[in-house]
């Protein structure tokens, strides 16, 4: 089946958007742009798995971000990939310049935000 642009679901974020462009019961295929210097929220997934896979740029991933003297940095190049296992606290965000990646992962809609914010927080001052 042929899905073309106004069939791909488009969700716009204020750190950059999302475009959903395969859904089942078993798996969600995702493109993400995330702008230059943002971050997302904190996430948590109980049984969700997902893996990134960097088109452009450079994704960091921090584990644990808010257990500090914990946390692990992660900077997923482009044409790298990272696992995200279930269970595991983490934030991802585009420390300098644009970030495209494509996210596979298991259907479940499990996110716990560990702080309950939508908005972009503008990391200027995070990365120095």
């Amino acid at each position: 089946m042929l899905f073309t642009d106004d069939d791909i679901e488009f969700i716009d974020h204020s750190w950059g958007f999302e475009r959903v462009w395969t859904r089942s019961d078993e798996y969600v295929g995702k493109y993400i742009f995330i702008s230059s210097r943002c971050v997302l929220p904190q996430q948590f997934h109980s049984k969700k798995d997902k893996t990134v896979l960097v088109l452009t740029g450079a994704l960091l991933v921090e584990i644990d971000p808010d257990n500090p003297g914990q946390v692990e940095n992660i900077l997923v190049d482009e044409g790298e990939s990272y696992h995200i296992a279930p269970g595991v606290i983490h934030r991802l965000s585009a420390e300098e310049g644009d970030v495209e990646l494509i996210e596979a992962s298991t259907s479940e809609r499990d996110t716990i935000f560990q702080r309950a914010h939508q908005k972009t927080l503008k990391i200027i001052d995070y990365f120095g």
